[in-house]
């Protein structure tokens, strides 16, 4: 019998045992002796010799209220530039349900000719799947045809949630969520950054009280079949697979408040600043190898500090000229075709700048928003007051990156021009300087400075006791509403994360807060919460271990960071008692915060340190 043949019976024997189910032309893994040195894989990004050009995907959503499943099929038209026998696509296997290949086509002297793989193997490591055929493929212009299945499972590609919206329904949001390599996990496809091409999107769903959305406007109905409805959108413009958007929601309307514009700030924006300080957070832009590496840069803090960046980009540009260049971004422009996506946006806005009223000259928005995306951490604003000179130094926190520009605005009172906090005017007084400079004021003693305006600006101010003391006293003796309700957030958690970093005395930190009786908005106070929330973590229990679980639940990780700490401290040892509590609460803070992989790696990185003392005491004599 020859070994094609043992392959063979092989084959079927797990067939019709039920191990291995696949279609006339579905795809599956054998181990072909002859073609599996052709198939390996080298590197971690796809080859050259082929690229997509258009993608046409057929995707049908069901089930909004459960696990939503996702069914369809995606033409592929692709080039072929070099002689080939094998193409690879990114996939994740482990999430496709069903995939059939329904061949490869092309046409050749006017006839349509198509092919099918003779072997394909998946590469776990890099979610490659690589497709082999019998003979070489001739350069040229081909249709890759495959038909998917996916099935939530655990809310991998897809993001769902609920909200009342501004009518005050109850909706539901159910959406494709591609990013970082979402679309992968749905059906194989060219899912790297550098393959930009056009997408024709259908999509039917059961259109009773639901909306769709995707990346473009709709172009109409294709077909309408009891309550399914198939909707086709304009053709996008270049772009990678992971920008591809579906969203279907009930109950659609627009929501337009000036309040979750401020809950942003304190919420997002200062909760990143906390993440992005002395733990790792990797810059926006960052060299990956695996795609387990894409999944860490995509994290929590990714949705935090992204949208925080943009945000400063665009207030200290104004609005009009950040839409308008998203704008140009968006419109189909040959000359941006060529550039990687970010690059490309920035090119767009800069365009828009150059011609506008407010331009700075010799601004670069590349080479100012290069720093903030491909740098960690973030600048330091100190201010210091020595008689009437204020002097404003920036520093960096922990790199040595010097061509780093912040936007620089500042408020005072000294004048009832200068403590305008408009956004409006904001774009016309902004500076840019560098890490490293200084700068000088002239001030009265009688008034207080504000640096940072609306805290648009990615970065801290770190305020001498002068400076605090005065504005504590204008906060409490006059009108706070003077001083934006952003700015008095931004006061709050700046100075608690200085007094943390015992840089601010705990006296001057008491008297500013002591305006909080006066103080009724809900964003002001949010950063004193998250304080109280952090001091409470130091609160020792000597009663049962179910208070200390109990603070374990929190989900912040500077608060689970210092509990671990505090409860391998000395103080909380007990000899008598030995260290049982410790031992209790450190393994349900490693239950509970496991999935969390800042967590994680902070638990991992110092296990050294924070382990509890008894647990490995006692490990150690019984492996002695």
């Amino acid at each position: 019998i020859s070994a094609m043949e043992i392959d063979m019976r092989f084959l079927i024997l797990l067939l019709n045992s039920g191990l291995l189910h696949f279609g006339a032309a579905d795809v599956f893994f054998i181990k072909d002796w002859k073609h599996e040195r052709l198939l390996k894989f080298d590197g971690n990004r796809l080859p050259d010799n082929i690229y997509p050009i258009h993608y046409t995907i057929h995707l049908q959503l069901r089930d909004i209220n459960h696990n939503t499943s996702v069914f369809g099929k995606c033409v592929i038209h692709m080039k072929i530039i070099s002689l080939t026998q094998n193409i690879s696509l990114r996939a994740d296997e482990l999430r496709i349900k069903e995939l059939s290949f329904k061949g490869l086509k092309t046409l050749y002297k006017n006839r349509e000719l198509t092919f099918f793989p003779v072997v394909s193997t998946y590469y776990s490591k890099n979610n490659v799947w690589a497709f082999m055929f019998e003979k070489e493929l001739l350069p040229g212009f081909y249709n890759l045809n495959l038909t998917f299945a996916y099935l939530e499972a655990d809310n991998k590609g897809l993001f769902r949630t609920s909200f009342i919206n501004d009518e005050g329904d109850s909706t539901r949001l159910v959406a494709l969520d591609f990013l970082p390599i979402g679309v992968r996990r749905i059906f194989p496809c060219f899912d790297e950054p550098r393959f930009q091409t056009t997408f024709d999107i259908f999509i039917a769903y059961k259109y009773v009280n639901y909306t769709i959305l995707s990346n473009t406007p709709t172009i109409g109905l294709e077909s309408v079949r009891d309550t399914i409805e198939t909707t086709r959108f304009n053709v996008t413009r270049r772009i990678p697979t992971y920008h591809v958007s579906a969203i279907l929601l009930s109950h659609f309307t627009t929501v337009k408040s000036l309040y979750f514009k401020n809950l942003f700030v304190v919420q997002t924006l200062q909760e990143s600043l906390r993440f992005d300080d002395n733990f790792v957070m990797k810059p926006l832009i960052t060299e990956i190898q695996i795609p387990s590496e894409i999944e860490s840069i995509f994290s929590m803090s990714y949705y935090m500090k992204a949208p925080s960046i943009l945000r400063m980009l665009q207030l200290m540009l104004s609005n009009d000229i950040f839409q308008k260049g998203i704008k140009t971004y968006l419109s189909i422009d040959p000359s941006l075709d060529d550039m990687t996506t970010i690059d490309a946006v920035w090119t767009a806005i800069q365009r828009v700048y150059d011609t506008s009223g407010i331009r700075h000259e010799g601004l670069s928005i590349k080479q100012l928003m290069d720093a903030w995306t491909k740098q960690q951490h973030y600048p330091v604003v100190k201010v210091t007051q020595n008689n009437s000179l204020a002097t404003i130094l920036i520093e960096n926190m922990n790199t040595n990156e010097k061509n780093w520009s912040i936007p620089y605005t500042m408020a005072t009172n000294a004048n009832e021009h200068s403590s305008d906090f408009s956004l409006l005017t904001l774009p016309f007084k902004v500076h840019f300087p560098l890490v490293g400079e200084e700068l000088f004021l002239n001030h009265s003693g009688s008034n207080w400075i504000i640096i940072n305006v609306q805290q648009i600006g990615y970065y801290r101010v770190n305020y001498d006791k002068t400076t605090l003391g005065q504005i504590s006293e204008y906060l409490i003796s006059d009108d706070i509403n003077k001083i934006h309700v952003l700015n008095r957030a931004q006061i709050i958690d700046d100075a608690f994360y200085f007094f943390i970093k015992k840089e601010t005395d705990l006296n001057v930190f008491l008297a500013l807060t002591k305006y909080l009786q006066q103080e009724t908005d809900f964003i002001a106070w949010y950063p004193m919460f998250k304080g109280l929330e952090y001091m409470s973590t130091f609160f020792h229990y000597q009663s049962s271990s179910m208070y200390l679980k109990f603070i374990a639940c929190s989900e912040d990780f500077f608060i689970i960071r210092n509990y671990i700490e505090m409860i391998r401290s000395a103080k909380f040892y007990n000899e008598t008692q030995k260290d049982y509590d410790q031992v209790y609460i450190f393994h349900f803070v490693v239950e509970r915060h496991a999935k969390n992989d800042t967590m994680l790696d902070y638990i991992l990185a110092n296990l050294d340190e924070i382990k509890p003392r008894f647990l490995f005491e006692d490990i150690y004599r019984l492996n002695s």
